[in-house]
């Protein structure tokens, strides 16, 4: 369905319920502060939960309910873990919806176990796509065969007040919830061939 050009575009992102500390979670919400400080009407969806907003950082989003989102006037985005599970759902209500993808690997994610071609359907369905990166642009086009003039891409962006230079040592810093059992293999393997001076440190 068109948007209808005598009403305003809002752009809606939707986001997972959860007030944990995650980067994802924390970049939609920038994304939708800044859209309103540019003067583009931007929400906050929490499926489910009309209630619901982060309090783990402050911010100053809009959150919206699920009874007033309108296909008439609104651009659903969906992170790409939701890709299967509301792709299709949305498309038949009418509304214009991008997935944006902060992490390329998380791609493969499908919440319709019923449509083993659910991941591909669901980028083949999208009206735009956010990338983060170009190697996740990459991704999208070489291995969904997303179409090049739907892909947008996003530049991230670091605080320099915040994260900044230090004082530089030998340390190799990984994450253990990023492909967990890969760093409790890699780790061990590779402690005792580091040069003198070197440490791991896991970064939780």
């Amino acid at each position: 369905m068109p948007l209808n050009p005598t009403r305003s575009l809002r752009i809606i992102y939707g986001c997972p319920v959860g007030d944990i500390p995650a980067g994802g979670v924390k970049v939609i919400y920038r994304h939708s502060e800044l859209l309103n400080l540019m003067g583009q009407k931007s929400f906050i969806w929490h499926p489910g939960d009309d209630q619901f907003k982060c309090s783990w950082f402050k911010n100053q989003v809009e959150t919206i309910s699920d009874r007033q989102l309108n296909p008439a006037t609104d651009l659903i985005v969906i992170p790409e873990i939701w890709a299967t599970g509301y792709m299709s759902l949305l498309k038949n209500l009418g509304f214009k919806v991008a997935i944006f993808v902060q992490n390329g690997y998380y791609t493969h994610v499908n919440l319709n176990p019923s449509n083993p071609h659910g991941i591909r359907d669901a980028y083949a369905s999208a009206d735009l796509v956010l990338s983060i990166s170009k190697d996740t642009s990459a991704y999208l086009e070489k291995i969904l065969n997303v179409e090049n003039k739907k892909i947008i891409l996003q530049r991230y962006s670091v605080d320099p007040n915040m994260f900044k230079p230090g004082n530089k040592s030998k340390l190799i810093s990984y994450m253990p919830r990023k492909m967990a059992q890969h760093s409790a293999r890699f780790v061990p393997a590779i402690t005792p061939a580091l040069p003198a001076g070197w440490a791991i440190n896991p970064l939780d």
